[in-house]
């Protein structure tokens, strides 16, 4: 099951805590709260989040400016992002797409989702990757479905596209 907070939408501003970091954990305890229950999140060596509590659950969190998302499953390795639209990322392709990838003409839309994807792949390997983004090609985006090859192993990834944010999840 995925979560999705927008902050703003129950009055919570980044500008009422004392950092960025204080208003990113009050909003994730806040979303676990309401739908787990009351745990608090802990992080392995690699940064991965999970729940001491709940070991049979995993879990995965992103946040993107007053945009959350928590996503919580028991059916194995798990990963979210979620990325607010606000910027035309094609000046930036080349810090997360492989030499295969530049050659090819995304929308700006399909860059936000090619970021999603590989930022999904991170989280659900945990973060035992080297060069993800080198080593992961995208070679099929049939919305909602994205299809991808990282160190010869296919990985099928889901994306939503709302108008305000993508959501890339597996």
């Amino acid at each position: 099951t995925i979560y999705i907070l927008d902050a703003h939408e129950i009055g919570l501003r980044r500008s009422s805590f004392n950092s960025k970091k204080e208003y990113q954990s009050y909003c994730i305890h806040k979303m676990i709260k309401a739908s787990l229950g009351s745990y608090k999140v802990y992080h392995d060596n690699d940064g991965a989040p999970y729940l001491k509590e709940l070991k049979s659950i995993e879990i995965s969190i992103s946040h993107s400016d007053n945009y959350f998302a928590l996503y919580c499953s028991s059916k194995g390795a798990i990963g979210v992002d979620i990325q607010v639209r606000t910027k035309d990322l094609r000046s930036h392709a080349d810090y997360f797409l492989n030499n295969t990838e530049l050659h090819q003409d995304w929308s700006n839309d399909q860059l936000y989702i090619i970021w999603g994807v590989k930022e999904v792949l991170y989280k659900m390997l945990k973060g035992k990757v080297s060069n993800i983004y080198d080593k992961t090609t995208i070679y099929e985006i049939k919305k909602p479905h994205i299809r991808l090859k990282y160190l010869e192993q296919e990985y099928q990834i889901t994306s939503f596209m709302h108008e305000s944010f993508v959501l890339v999840f597996n």
